[in-house]
């Protein structure tokens, strides 16, 4: 039998912000899109959000539950 299972990722991200201020900053971050993927470099480490794989998965269901 197959079965898909799902489960939660806390995971942590971070994108690179120039600006005068941490407060400046923050605000422009705020805009930002999540990066689906990087592997080719078509988001940019200064226009996204980037993913760190530091979650662990908990949480454990079947897809149907």
């Amino acid at each position: 039998m197959e079965f898909t299972i799902c489960g939660s990722v806390a995971v942590s991200c971070w994108t690179i912000v120039e600006a005068d201020s941490l407060q400046e900053a923050i605000e422009i971050a705020k805009d930002r899109q999540l990066a689906e993927a990087n592997i080719d470099g078509s988001y940019p480490d200064d226009e996204c959000w980037h993913f760190d794989t530091d979650g662990v998965p908990d949480k454990l269901r079947g897809e149907d539950d």
